[in-house]
Protein backbone atom coordinates (compact mmCIF):
# COMPACT_ATOMS: atom_id res chain seq x y z
CA UNK A 1 0.00 0.00 0.00
CA UNK A 2 1.36 3.34 -0.55
CA UNK A 3 0.20 6.32 1.00
CA UNK A 4 0.26 10.34 0.26
CA UNK A 5 -0.26 12.61 3.15
CA UNK A 6 -0.35 16.16 1.71
CA UNK A 7 1.91 15.24 -0.87
CA UNK A 8 1.55 17.71 -3.68
CA UNK A 9 -0.80 19.88 -1.69
CA UNK A 10 -1.17 23.40 -1.78
CA UNK A 11 -3.25 25.72 0.74
CA UNK A 12 -5.56 27.82 -1.63
CA UNK A 13 -6.79 30.01 1.59
CA UNK A 14 -5.26 31.52 4.88
CA UNK A 15 -6.31 30.08 7.94
CA UNK A 16 -9.30 31.84 8.68
CA UNK A 17 -10.95 32.04 12.02
CA UNK A 18 -14.59 31.12 12.48
CA UNK A 19 -16.30 33.02 15.54
CA UNK A 20 -19.09 31.47 17.56
CA UNK A 21 -21.10 32.59 19.99
CA UNK A 22 -21.49 32.05 23.91
CA UNK A 23 -17.92 30.99 26.00
CA UNK A 24 -16.44 28.81 23.07
CA UNK A 25 -13.68 29.76 21.50
CA UNK A 26 -13.44 30.36 17.69
CA UNK A 27 -12.39 27.18 15.45
CA UNK A 28 -9.27 27.75 12.89
CA UNK A 29 -10.00 26.91 9.28
CA UNK A 30 -7.65 26.02 6.64
CA UNK A 31 -8.88 24.45 2.85
CA UNK A 32 -6.14 21.87 1.52
CA UNK A 33 -5.89 21.39 -2.18
CA UNK A 34 -4.57 17.87 -3.06
CA UNK A 35 -4.06 16.65 -6.48
CA UNK A 36 -2.83 13.19 -7.53
CA UNK A 37 -3.03 10.84 -10.70
CA UNK A 38 -5.87 8.80 -11.57
CA UNK A 39 -5.83 5.38 -11.60
CA UNK A 40 -8.56 3.22 -13.56
CA UNK A 41 -10.77 0.46 -12.28
CA UNK A 42 -9.70 1.47 -8.53
CA UNK A 43 -12.51 2.41 -6.03
CA UNK A 44 -13.54 5.49 -3.73
CA UNK A 45 -13.77 5.32 -0.18
CA UNK A 46 -14.61 8.79 1.50
CA UNK A 47 -14.83 9.82 5.29
CA UNK A 48 -15.70 12.68 6.80
CA UNK A 49 -16.50 14.07 10.64
CA UNK A 50 -18.90 17.08 11.04
CA UNK A 51 -18.81 17.78 7.81
CA UNK A 52 -20.14 17.04 3.89
CA UNK A 53 -18.45 14.83 0.89
CA UNK A 54 -19.04 15.94 -2.71
CA UNK A 55 -18.44 13.76 -4.78
CA UNK A 56 -18.20 13.93 -8.74
CA UNK A 57 -17.09 12.87 -11.92
CA UNK A 58 -14.62 15.07 -14.09
CA UNK A 59 -12.85 14.75 -16.97
CA UNK A 60 -9.14 14.01 -17.51
CA UNK A 61 -6.47 11.85 -15.65
CA UNK A 62 -6.16 13.46 -11.88
CA UNK A 63 -8.35 13.28 -9.29
CA UNK A 64 -8.51 16.29 -7.08
CA UNK A 65 -8.89 16.40 -3.59
CA UNK A 66 -10.25 19.50 -1.57
CA UNK A 67 -10.30 19.43 2.22
CA UNK A 68 -11.47 21.97 4.56
CA UNK A 69 -10.32 21.99 8.05
CA UNK A 70 -11.90 22.95 11.22
CA UNK A 71 -9.84 23.03 14.49
CA UNK A 72 -9.62 24.47 18.14
CA UNK A 73 -6.32 26.50 17.13
CA UNK A 74 -3.70 26.48 14.44
CA UNK A 75 -1.64 24.33 15.91
CA UNK A 76 -3.70 21.32 16.10
CA UNK A 77 -3.90 22.35 11.95
CA UNK A 78 -0.72 21.99 12.05
CA UNK A 79 -0.58 18.60 13.54
CA UNK A 80 -3.50 17.37 11.34
CA UNK A 81 -3.08 15.06 8.01
CA UNK A 82 -4.93 14.84 5.25
CA UNK A 83 -4.63 10.97 4.09
CA UNK A 84 -4.74 9.84 0.83
CA UNK A 85 -4.51 5.93 0.30
CA UNK A 86 -3.99 3.90 -2.50
CA UNK A 87 -4.73 -0.01 -1.53
CA UNK A 88 -3.55 -3.17 -3.21
CA UNK A 89 -7.47 -3.23 -5.25
CA UNK A 90 -6.04 0.26 -5.97
CA UNK A 91 -9.05 1.56 -4.06
CA UNK A 92 -8.91 5.61 -3.19
CA UNK A 93 -9.05 5.86 0.60
CA UNK A 94 -9.33 9.32 1.94
CA UNK A 95 -9.73 10.89 5.28
CA UNK A 96 -8.59 13.06 8.40
CA UNK A 97 -6.30 12.34 10.97
CA UNK A 98 -6.58 14.58 13.25
CA UNK A 99 -3.45 14.93 16.04
CA UNK A 100 -2.81 12.02 17.91
CA UNK A 101 -5.84 10.73 16.19
CA UNK A 102 -8.23 12.41 18.53
CA UNK A 103 -10.78 14.79 17.81
CA UNK A 104 -12.42 17.54 20.01
CA UNK A 105 -15.92 18.19 19.60
CA UNK A 106 -16.35 20.68 17.58
CA UNK A 107 -13.68 19.97 15.15
CA UNK A 108 -14.14 18.36 11.48
CA UNK A 109 -13.37 18.15 8.30
CA UNK A 110 -14.96 18.27 4.43
CA UNK A 111 -13.99 17.22 1.43
CA UNK A 112 -15.20 17.74 -2.32
CA UNK A 113 -13.68 14.96 -4.42
CA UNK A 114 -13.45 15.39 -8.64
CA UNK A 115 -12.44 12.18 -10.03
CA UNK A 116 -12.61 10.94 -13.22
CA UNK A 117 -14.17 7.12 -12.77
CA UNK A 118 -14.39 5.07 -10.21
CA UNK A 119 -15.65 0.81 -9.52
CA UNK A 120 -17.23 1.72 -5.91
CA UNK A 121 -17.81 4.41 -3.52
CA UNK A 122 -18.32 4.73 -0.14
CA UNK A 123 -19.09 8.03 1.73
CA UNK A 124 -19.61 8.33 5.10
CA UNK A 125 -19.98 11.05 7.33
CA UNK A 126 -20.83 11.56 11.44
CA UNK A 127 -22.62 15.19 10.32
CA UNK A 128 -23.10 16.40 7.34
CA UNK A 129 -24.66 16.02 4.16
CA UNK A 130 -23.36 13.83 0.90
CA UNK A 131 -23.92 14.46 -2.86
CA UNK A 132 -22.90 11.95 -5.45
CA UNK A 133 -22.96 12.41 -8.54
CA UNK A 134 -21.91 11.09 -12.73
CA UNK A 135 -20.03 8.27 -11.68
CA UNK A 136 -20.73 3.59 -11.57
CA UNK A 137 -20.46 0.99 -9.78
CA UNK A 138 -21.48 -0.16 -6.41
CA UNK A 139 -22.52 3.07 -4.32
CA UNK A 140 -22.81 3.32 -0.76
CA UNK A 141 -23.44 6.28 1.23
CA UNK A 142 -24.40 6.94 5.14
CA UNK A 143 -24.30 10.24 7.22
CA UNK A 144 -25.93 10.71 11.18
CA UNK A 145 -26.99 14.34 10.36
CA UNK A 146 -27.59 15.40 6.93
CA UNK A 147 -29.47 14.99 3.54
CA UNK A 148 -27.81 12.97 0.92
CA UNK A 149 -28.44 13.72 -3.33
CA UNK A 150 -27.48 11.23 -5.80
CA UNK A 151 -27.74 11.88 -9.50
CA UNK A 152 -26.89 9.93 -12.60
CA UNK A 153 -25.08 7.27 -11.08
CA UNK A 154 -25.07 4.03 -13.18
CA UNK A 155 -24.73 1.35 -10.53
CA UNK A 156 -26.63 -0.05 -7.49
CA UNK A 157 -26.87 2.77 -4.61
CA UNK A 158 -27.33 1.94 -1.21
CA UNK A 159 -28.36 5.47 0.98
CA UNK A 160 -29.39 6.15 4.75
CA UNK A 161 -29.03 9.12 6.69
CA UNK A 162 -30.80 9.24 10.80
CA UNK A 163 -32.12 12.75 9.69
CA UNK A 164 -32.58 14.12 6.67
CA UNK A 165 -34.04 14.25 3.15
CA UNK A 166 -32.95 11.90 0.60
CA UNK A 167 -32.95 12.41 -3.18
CA UNK A 168 -31.63 10.21 -6.11
CA UNK A 169 -32.39 10.92 -9.25
CA UNK A 170 -31.33 9.00 -12.66
CA UNK A 171 -30.23 5.21 -11.21
CA UNK A 172 -31.06 1.70 -12.81
CA UNK A 173 -31.76 -0.08 -9.93
CA UNK A 174 -31.63 -2.28 -7.84
CA UNK A 175 -31.71 1.17 -4.81
CA UNK A 176 -32.19 1.42 -1.43
CA UNK A 177 -33.02 4.56 0.47
CA UNK A 178 -33.81 5.58 4.07
CA UNK A 179 -34.12 8.07 6.54
CA UNK A 180 -35.13 7.83 9.79
CA UNK A 181 -37.03 11.44 9.67
CA UNK A 182 -37.02 13.08 5.98
CA UNK A 183 -38.49 13.07 2.81
CA UNK A 184 -37.34 10.50 0.00
CA UNK A 185 -37.35 11.60 -4.06
CA UNK A 186 -36.51 9.14 -6.11
CA UNK A 187 -36.53 8.28 -9.52
CA UNK A 188 -35.53 4.35 -11.28
CA UNK A 189 -35.00 3.99 -14.76
CA UNK A 190 -34.33 0.18 -14.98
CA UNK A 191 -35.94 -2.60 -13.42
CA UNK A 192 -35.57 -1.71 -9.76
CA UNK A 193 -35.93 -2.93 -7.72
CA UNK A 194 -35.92 -0.35 -4.52
CA UNK A 195 -36.46 -0.48 -1.35
CA UNK A 196 -37.44 2.77 0.45
CA UNK A 197 -38.05 3.96 3.72
CA UNK A 198 -38.99 6.90 6.32
CA UNK A 199 -39.96 7.27 9.76
CA UNK A 200 -41.45 10.51 8.77
CA UNK A 201 -41.78 12.18 5.87
CA UNK A 202 -43.20 12.13 2.21
CA UNK A 203 -42.31 9.69 0.01
CA UNK A 204 -42.29 9.94 -4.32
CA UNK A 205 -40.91 7.42 -6.84
CA UNK A 206 -40.88 7.82 -10.66
CA UNK A 207 -40.35 4.56 -12.59
CA UNK A 208 -40.40 3.38 -16.24
CA UNK A 209 -41.99 0.67 -18.13
CA UNK A 210 -38.69 -0.82 -17.36
CA UNK A 211 -39.41 -1.63 -14.12
CA UNK A 212 -39.81 -5.17 -13.07
CA UNK A 213 -41.80 -7.05 -10.23
CA UNK A 214 -44.10 -5.87 -7.59
CA UNK A 215 -43.91 -2.71 -5.16
CA UNK A 216 -45.77 -3.57 -1.69
CA UNK A 217 -46.69 0.28 -0.98
CA UNK A 218 -47.54 1.37 2.56
CA UNK A 219 -48.17 5.06 4.86
CA UNK A 220 -49.48 4.82 8.56
CA UNK A 221 -51.00 8.16 7.86
CA UNK A 222 -50.59 9.69 4.66
CA UNK A 223 -52.52 9.51 1.51
CA UNK A 224 -51.67 6.91 -2.04
CA UNK A 225 -51.22 8.19 -5.11
CA UNK A 226 -50.64 5.15 -7.40
CA UNK A 227 -49.49 4.99 -11.14
CA UNK A 228 -52.98 5.82 -13.80
CA UNK A 229 -51.68 3.36 -16.47
CA UNK A 230 -48.40 1.04 -16.80
CA UNK A 231 -49.14 -1.32 -13.90
CA UNK A 232 -51.65 -2.87 -12.08
CA UNK A 233 -52.64 -1.17 -8.93
CA UNK A 234 -54.23 -3.69 -5.97
CA UNK A 235 -55.57 -2.14 -2.76
CA UNK A 236 -54.91 -4.93 -0.20
CA UNK A 237 -56.05 -2.37 2.91
CA UNK A 238 -56.94 1.58 3.55
CA UNK A 239 -53.22 2.54 3.46
CA UNK A 240 -51.45 -0.26 1.67
CA UNK A 241 -51.57 -1.08 -2.40
CA UNK A 242 -49.60 -3.61 -4.67
CA UNK A 243 -48.46 -2.08 -7.51
CA UNK A 244 -47.52 -5.05 -10.10
CA UNK A 245 -45.90 -4.51 -13.55
CA UNK A 246 -45.88 -7.34 -16.28
CA UNK A 247 -42.34 -8.53 -16.26
CA UNK A 248 -41.74 -10.84 -13.22
CA UNK A 249 -38.85 -8.80 -10.82
CA UNK A 250 -37.75 -9.16 -7.38
CA UNK A 251 -40.29 -7.72 -4.95
CA UNK A 252 -39.72 -3.68 -3.87
CA UNK A 253 -41.00 -1.79 -0.57
CA UNK A 254 -41.91 1.72 -0.03
CA UNK A 255 -43.16 2.58 3.38
CA UNK A 256 -43.43 5.56 5.60
CA UNK A 257 -44.70 6.08 9.20
CA UNK A 258 -46.14 9.44 8.54
CA UNK A 259 -46.84 11.03 5.25
CA UNK A 260 -47.73 10.84 1.65
CA UNK A 261 -46.87 7.59 -0.94
CA UNK A 262 -46.67 8.79 -4.80
CA UNK A 263 -45.57 6.64 -7.14
CA UNK A 264 -45.70 7.59 -11.12
CA UNK A 265 -45.24 5.58 -14.20
CA UNK A 266 -42.50 8.20 -16.69
CA UNK A 267 -41.81 7.94 -20.41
Amino acid sequence: MTTSMLRNARCLAALAVLPLGGCLGPLVEQTITTPIPHVEGGGLKVTARNGSIDVTRAPGREVTIVAKLRMESEQRIKDSQVLVERGTDNTLTIRLRPPDDAWRTREGCSFEVSIPSASSVSMASSNGALTLAGLGGPAVLETSNGRIAVENHDGPVDVRTSNGAVRVQGVPGPMKARSSNGSISASVTGSGPVEIRTSNGAISLDITRAFAGAIEVRTSNGSLSMPDSGAEVEKTGRNERRVKFASDGPGSTVRTSNGSVTIRVVP
